[in-house]
Parts: structure tokens; sequence; C-alpha cells
């Protein structure tokens, strides 16, 4: 059917004009898509189901040597690849995209940056992510592009956080921090907050990073924000089970896991298995246990984020208690139960 459709196309002497038509039109649907806001669910089933078109959509400006307009997709589109887990596809893209640029320059070079140092710092590639958000950072100054500059001390702060220069990173997100309370960018505050939590909390500081994580959860609740509710769950869940509270934790644990199925975050919602997962083995559930880390291996297996992008420590202290309870034979079958479901459950987000 496409095939006859593009040969009548092409004898109507219209296909060039089309695909024109075609680039625009997908150009405005990708940075229209509103990602961080609480119609995320709505955008993203809308981008799900129109993939295949944004991605002709980027081939077309690509061989036509758009730069412009390639940057743009890719700026629009790096929290869709993010988010849904399509981790590689976006980081090729957005690469490309900005191989091409030309003499593309400002806020939507900065944004592409920006976009390609946060799909590089979900991998664990933090000298790259570091160097492309200091050049989003120079370009969007240079444009007084002040939404890509929050963006980008955030991610030179998340990204120093990784190389454990906790000062660094506690500077590059109070900026960020102080942009947007100076231009009233909430979600560019809030976002900083979360972030300064995970400062403290990788750092050691546990207690401290609490009330930043609360703070967050509060905000993204009354403003019912899936993901920006998973992300401080999630936090919050590993602040308190490591002090202790394990009924908390589970509690936190399960309304990330709820949340980051709500919109098919691949990563976290294995990462939310994995709290859960540490949260039974301390009530003694040891083969539910093993079968979150089974289920949580099977939703981690493709999507290719990095080994520390939740705690990395704590996967592997469930596995290690798990098998001396079980026995190595016993916590395989369990393990097996668990990523087998996890591949036949039909996902509440399509």
């Amino acid at each position: 059917m496409r095939q006859y459709a593009a040969e009548r196309l092409a004898e109507s002497g219209a296909a060039e004009e089309t695909r024109q038509r075609h680039l625009f039109y997908y150009l405005e649907l990708a940075e229209s898509a509103d990602l961080r806001g609480p119609d995320q669910p709505r955008w993203i089933a809308l981008l799900n189901a129109e993939l295949d078109n944004l991605r002709s959509a980027i081939d077309v400006a690509a061989a036509r040597t758009d730069a412009e307009a390639e940057l743009r997709l890719v700026g629009g589109l790096w929290r869709y690849w993010w988010v849904r887990g399509y981790l590689d596809e976006g980081r090729r893209r957005t690469e490309e995209a900005l191989e091409r640029r030309a003499q593309s320059a400002g806020r939507v070079l900065a944004r592409a940056l920006n976009g390609s140092a946060g799909l590089a710092w979900s991998q664990g590639d933090y000298q790259r992510a570091g160097d492309l958000a200091s050049q989003a950072l120079a370009e969007a100054r240079a444009d007084e592009a002040v939404f890509e500059e929050a963006l980008a001390h955030n991610l030179l702060g998340v990204t120093a956080m990784k190389q454990r220069d906790y000062e660094q990173a506690r500077r590059e997100l109070e900026l960020s921090l102080a942009l947007g309370e100076q231009l009233g960018l909430e979600l560019d505050v809030v976002t900083a907050k979360l972030n300064l939590g995970v400062v403290a909390l990788e750092s050691g500081q546990t207690k401290a990073a609490v009330p930043y994580f609360e703070d967050v959860l509060v905000y993204r609740r009354r403003h019912g924000v899936a993901q920006g509710v998973g992300f401080a769950s999630l936090n919050l869940g590993e602040a308190t089970y490591r002090l202790g509270d394990y009924d908390m934790a589970r509690d936190h644990f399960d309304e990330a896991r709820a949340a980051f199925d709500s919109i098919g975050f691949r990563a976290h919602l294995g990462h939310a298995l994995q709290g859960l997962a540490a949260v039974e083995l301390r009530h003694g559930n040891t083969r539910e246990a093993v079968r979150l880390l089974g289920r949580a291996a099977a939703l981690l297996a493709d999507v290719g984020a990095a080994a520390d992008d939740f705690d990395p420590a704590l996967a592997g202290e469930v596995e290690a208690e798990a098998r001396s309870r079980l026995g190595d034979d016993e916590f395989g079958v369990a393990f097996e139960e668990g990523r087998r479901a996890e591949a036949q459950t039909v996902p509440a987000f399509s």
C-alpha cells in the first residue's frame, strides 16, 4: 500500500511539496510535545503512534541537509527517547544531527546539545555528557536562552555528581535553581531540588536528602506529573530503605512503580522493582524478592541505561543475600519465573 501510494504521489508531481508539508507538520509536533507536564502520558501516546513518521521527518531533513530542521526535531524528541528507553537511537540521531549542524547556533543548537548530553548521561558516558552540556551552556548564554542555560547547569551538575565531584555538582545545581527562581521556571526549580537531594543521597547525607525529595513529591503530586512523582518516590524509597524504615520504603517504591508504569518509563520501572525486591527480602519474602529482580532484569535488558542510574549496590546486595538463603539453583528458578512473567506482561502504557 505504501509503495502504491508513493508511486501515485510521484506521478502526481506533488511528491516534493508533500514531503515538505510532512516535515513541517512533524517538526511542529516534535516541538509542541510537552513531556514535562501533567499531559505527558497523552503526548507520549501520540509520539508512540507517530514514531515512524517522526523518524521519516528526521531522515528527510538529513537528506536535504536541512540542519536547523534536523536539530529542532532531535531537540524536541530527546526526552521521548529517554523516557521510552530508546537510548541508542536517540544518541545516534542527536549526534548525527550535531555533526551536520553547519552554521546553526543559539537556542536551537543549545537544545539539541542538551538533549544529546542528557542521553549520553543516561548511558553513563559522563565525559561526553559534560562536554556537550558545556557547549550547550555557551550557546544558551550567547543567545540569552535562559531555559536551556538552566538545563545545561543541571546536566553539568548531575554529571559532576556521577563523577563524585559533589561540590561542583552542588554549585552547578544551585546555579540552575537560581536561574529558575529568577525567571519563575517552576519545573526547573523543582528539578534542581530533586537533584540536590540526589547529591546529598549519593554523598552519604541520607537524612539531609529526604526533605528535598518530600518537597518535590508534594509539588509533583499536586500538579499530576507522573514522571516527577516517580523520581521523587524512587529516591525517597532508597533513602528510607537505607534509614531502615522498610514499610515506608515499600510505599515509596510502589508509588514509583505505578508512576513509571503509567508512562512506560522502562528503566526506572525496573529500578522501582529492584527497590521493592530489597524490601521484600528484609521482610523475609525471599522468593518474591528474587522474582522481582527477574522482572526488573527483563525490563532493563534492552534499555541500555547506565549501571549506576539507580543505587548500583542495591540489586547486588539482594542477589547475594537471596542466593545465600535459597542456593543457586532455587535462586535461578525464582529469577527466571520473574523474568518470564515480566516478558509476558502487557504494559499498562503502550
